[in-house]
């Protein structure tokens, strides 16, 4: 090739690769690939952030309900007794709900350019979709701006005035806590990444018997689902 040719090919090319539009800045919503396993996860721009719009579902293991640890990281996937990765990709769970993941397990579940949010994120989450600063301070279930019907799916909770409108796209995935498998189809709970203590972190609990958004202080062993926020 002509060298002036192939100079002006490589400045068209430098020219047209600076324009290629980040999504992520661009859009408000869009989808990305888990290039550990190829899952295809939606996200959403909320405020300034931008979040998972489904529940984590990367397992490189998993274990029965029966094992639990604060220590050592323990993922789980609703109803599976076994340990077979691949047995539990399986089932109709892990389509439709993802992973359970106790807490050193959540906080190296989110892939890379994403982490698993603070409280101080959820919180600003929760501000901007219409809770004040007081009541997202609050332990317990928190219902000011009815931010939880502004979170949850419009579907999988049976009769509800929930309107999705944040698109976080929240389901009603259980949880594994006191070696069991609990509350499928009634609630769903979600980890931060603040330690409260050595055996406690804080996280978020919404259900479909009471209305609100819980934040407290639950035990690291237990098993929940995992939204992550980009970097």
């Amino acid at each position: 090739m002509n060298k002036n040719l192939f100079l002006a090919a490589l400045t068209l090319a430098i020219v047209f690769s600076g324009c290629k539009k980040d999504p992520f800045v661009t859009d408000n919503n869009g989808t990305f690939t888990d290039t550990r396993d190829s899952h295809v996860y939606p996200w959403v721009k909320i405020g300034t952030q931008i979040w998972t719009a489904e529940n984590m579902a990367y397992i490189p293991y998993v274990n029965p309900s029966t094992v639990s640890s604060v220590a050592e990281a323990k993922s789980y996937v609703y109803g599976y007794q076994g340990t077979s990765v691949t047995e539990a990709m399986a089932t109709s769970n892990y389509d439709n709900y993802g992973g359970l993941y106790n807490y050193e397990a959540a906080k190296i579940a989110c892939p890379s350019g994403w982490h698993l949010p603070t409280d101080a994120e959820w919180k600003t989450m929760e501000m901007f979709l219409g809770m004040s600063q007081a009541e997202a301070d609050n332990t317990g279930k928190r219902t000011n701006g009815s931010v939880d019907l502004k979170l949850k799916a419009t579907t999988a909770w049976g009769a509800n005035s929930n309107t999705n409108s944040s698109e976080f796209s929240a389901i009603p995935g259980g949880f594994c806590g006191d070696n069991l498998f609990q509350a499928l189809l009634t609630g769903t709970c979600f980890w931060t990444a603040t330690s409260q203590d050595a055996d406690k972190a804080i996280d978020r609990w919404m259900d479909n018997v009471s209305p609100g958004i819980d934040r407290s202080p639950w035990p690291k062993s237990h098993g929940y689902s995992v939204r992550c926020v980009r970097n």
